[in-house]
């Protein structure tokens, strides 16, 4: 498994420990307000990229009742799991590219963010690569926007060879998790 979370907690430890207030427990709500707070911010960005195609007022507050009210998504997003964390990424991914892909010509900075977050989601669960596949094929294939794919694709390559430095200190060497995690489990 990738080291990028367990590089998290234990900075936020650590920091909690240099501070003078630490403890387990409250080391672990920080986690799960964390791991909230991003799928809140999903929840929102989404609401914004598809806002525009919802078709009357009564499906618009449908949806903020089940996105933000629905007993279960609020259980199931307090864990700080990998799960959740990349998915959450995934949704803020796809979200940001729907609105940003709104207009001609993206920034260079958008598609640097995006390249980003699909790094990051990639690297905390390297199962998303399927999802992340399927979002690629369609900016390439439906969209047709090459450069975009490629600059995009370049950065989440840099954010994956950047986080293999959580893998080092994780595992003590260097590594190639998702290869080791494919190799072991495929």
């Amino acid at each position: 498994r990738s080291g990028l979370l367990p590089l998290i907690v234990y900075l936020c430890g650590s920091i909690m420990k240099f501070i003078g207030i630490y403890n387990p427990f409250i080391l672990s709500m920080l986690m799960r307000m964390i791991a909230v707070m991003l799928s809140g911010v999903s929840v929102i960005v989404l609401y914004h990229a598809i806002r525009e195609k919802i078709s009357s007022p009564r499906w618009e507050s449908l949806y903020i009742w089940i996105a933000f009210f629905f007993w279960i998504l609020a259980y199931q997003n307090a864990r700080f799991s990998a799960e959740n964390i990349s998915g959450s990424m995934i949704v803020i991914c796809s979200s940001c590219y729907m609105i940003w892909s709104r207009k001609e010509k993206m920034k260079l900075w958008h598609m640097m963010a995006l390249g980003a977050m699909a790094g990051i989601a990639f690297v905390i669960r390297y199962q998303m690569c399927i999802a992340l596949l399927a979002i690629l094929l369609y900016v390439v294939i439906i969209d047709r926007r090459y450069k975009e794919s490629i600059i995009t694709s370049s950065a989440a390559i840099m954010v994956i060879a950047l986080c293999f430095l959580p893998d080092v200190w994780l595992y003590g060497h260097w590594t190639f998790t998702p290869y080791n995690y494919f190799y072991e489990h495929y």
